[in-house]
């Protein structure tokens, strides 16, 4: 939900898709400079054939009913053609449905020919240390990626450079990417584990250039892709991330 947009005039971007992905639930919700993707193992689409765009404020409020509930608990949900209610224990939230589908899935690459494994905790503490200088929403952080390392450099006018080396694992060529700091670490908060994968297309390449995902794809994937362009690959205003439970990535 965080990723859904607050501004009414884009009201398609102000709710979150409930579609069906080889029988799977499958969630998705986009601002226009973050793409979220959830897919939910063992829960069948709503909706049956039919995609459901639900306001994303009705889902926090279902998020505050839900808090308490056991583990095991179930959610109940009934549909109409204009609007969905969930019922939470003793508690009903109704919505109508927000009319029209964003189509946006396909703007993200099926494959990143560069690969950079490293320690999500130790990425995260260098980004974090990074983002207090990049203060303003046009300040990025800068990721160069080469073998054995990824260096990560923010400047600022009145406070001065940082700049770190984080021992990673990278295959491919070596590239520079700047990023919106406070994206890019919502992104890797959202990733399982203990490390994380940053796979990355060729620095050339516009739209859609780098995903994260955990390392073991097979149980958990989540992706946060950025747009690029121009040598240096340049990535502060879009953002991809997602969870999944299947195998795809």
């Amino acid at each position: 939900m965080r990723a859904a947009a607050n501004d009414d005039a884009r009201p398609l971007l102000t709710g979150v898709l409930f579609t069906t992905d080889n029988g799977v639930l499958r969630l998705i919700a986009t601002d226009s400079y973050r793409l979220a993707v959830r897919d939910v193992p063992e829960v069948e689409g709503i909706g049956g054939s039919h995609d459901l765009l639900v306001p994303a404020r009705a889902l926090q409020e279902l998020q505050r009913a839900a808090a308490s509930l056991a583990p095991e608990a179930t959610i109940g949900v009934t549909l109409t053609d204009a609007e969905i209610c969930f019922m939470v224990g003793g508690t009903s939230i109704a919505s109508r449905l927000i009319d029209g589908i964003p189509l946006v899935l396909q703007l993200i690459p099926a494959s990143y020919p560069n690969q950079l494994r490293v320690a999500k905790d130790t990425l995260l503490t260098s980004l974090k240390r990074a983002k207090l200088l990049a203060k303003d929403s046009t300040s990025s952080v800068r990721l160069t990626m080469k073998d054995h390392s990824v260096e990560i450099r923010t400047q600022s006018h009145d406070a001065g450079d940082v700049e770190d080396n984080v021992d990673a694992d990278y295959g491919g060529e070596e590239m520079t990417i700047a990023f919106n700091p406070s994206f890019l670490i919502d992104g890797i908060e959202a990733v399982p584990g203990d490390e994380v994968v940053l796979e990355c297309r060729t620095r050339c390449v516009p739209r859609w250039c780098t995903a994260l995902r955990t390392r073991d794809s097979a149980t958990f994937s989540c992706r946060c892709a950025f747009s690029s362009y121009g040598r240096t690959s340049w990535a502060s205003t879009s953002c991809v991330y997602g969870t999944s439970g299947s195998s795809k990535s």
